[in-house]
């Protein structure tokens, strides 16, 4: 399938008519190992293949991405400085997805749901995790965390619940949920400031 010329990403209509539109909304048509999705707010994309997609500036608010496959996609230009147009996830649905290798520097997943994603590889660097619902979350050591440094492990993963942590490994620092400060040390401990 090849992607429609008008209404390409990131110049597509965020309004539902998938047309054009002469300013960078973030939303549009792309092409992926010949599939066709159309990147909007609130967008049904269960279980795309997006592999590789390159999704700088994407506005994904609100999106359907559960099942999803992100892996070795671009969400952000750039780590420093931090890029004009950066991917907006904010409550989107993740659950489930593999965004293992991704780019996602800055990127706003504030009150996402990654419940069982896949982190593995991905940059997180200044990404925002604000309300972000981690439940079995699976990342390693080749993980960069929001604050830049690499994923702690004595094991692969890390199990957040909404007023606890339990399990090993993280990132080290402070993550700051809103309503739970975590921090990680090389000990593998987790360590839960409030409740």
């Amino acid at each position: 399938m090849v992607t429609p010329v008008i209404g390409r990403f990131p110049h597509g209509s965020c309004s539902g008519a998938h047309a054009y539109d002469a300013s960078n909304t973030g939303c549009g048509w792309i092409s992926v190992d010949e599939q066709s999705y159309y990147i909007e707010p609130y967008a049904n994309l269960s279980g795309a293949k997006l592999i590789g997609a390159s999704l700088s500036g994407a506005n994904l608010v609100g999106a359907n991405l559960a099942g999803a496959n992100l892996s070795y996609a671009v969400l952000s230009e750039s780590i420093t400085p931090r890029p004009s147009h950066i991917a907006n996830l904010t409550n989107a649905n993740l659950v489930g997805a593999n965004l293992s290798n991704g780019f996602l520097p800055w990127v706003d997943l504030s009150g996402a749901n990654l419940s069982g994603a896949f982190l593995i590889g991905t940059n997180l660097t200044g990404a925002d995790l604000t309300n972000a619902i981690l439940t079995n979350v699976t990342a390693a050591n080749v993980t960069t965390c929001p604050n830049g440094v690499g994923w702690k492990t004595k094991g692969d993963e890390i199990y957040i619940y909404k007023h606890r942590a339990i399990g090993v490994g993280g990132c080290q620092g402070t993550i700051r949920l809103s309503w739970l400060d975590l921090k990680v040390w090389q000990t593998g401990k987790i360590y839960v400031d409030g409740s």
